[in-house]
């Protein structure tokens, strides 16, 4: 735990989705007592999608899944930054197409998650 899944709908490669992970790791551990090797991270391809826009046909989404117990501030910074690291990094691959980034942090309650890490 955390979990970090990012779905897009533009090419991204495995070399461009570590480094990518690596500094939402970072935020994650810099505002909060997570290790970083217990952080699962994926992306995910999304191939067929629909989006009623004449701007942007492409999007980026990343969940942030923590367990429970992060103030409202905690949240309220890692989401700000880990947004502000999205556009950043997206920004400067897709040219003019800029495509439409969100995230959303979502919280598991405790006693709903098992795992065989020590946590």
């Amino acid at each position: 735990m955390p979990h970090l899944r990012l779905e897009h709908t533009i090419e991204i490669s495995t070399n461009d989705t570590s480094n990518l992970f690596k500094q939402l790791v970072n935020i994650l551990t810099e505002h909060t007592t997570i290790q970083s090797s217990n952080c699962k991270s994926r992306a995910i391809k999304i191939k067929n999608h629909h989006m009623d826009s004449k701007q942007h046909d492409d999007f980026i989404h990343l969940d942030i899944i923590l367990l429970e117990g992060r103030s409202n501030d905690v949240k309220k910074i890692i989401g700000r930054e880990s947004l502000d690291l999205l556009k950043n990094y997206f920004q400067k691959k897709s040219n003019d197409n800029i495509p439409q980034i969100s995230l959303e942090i979502r919280e598991i309650n405790k006693n709903n998650y098992f795992t065989t890490n020590s946590i």
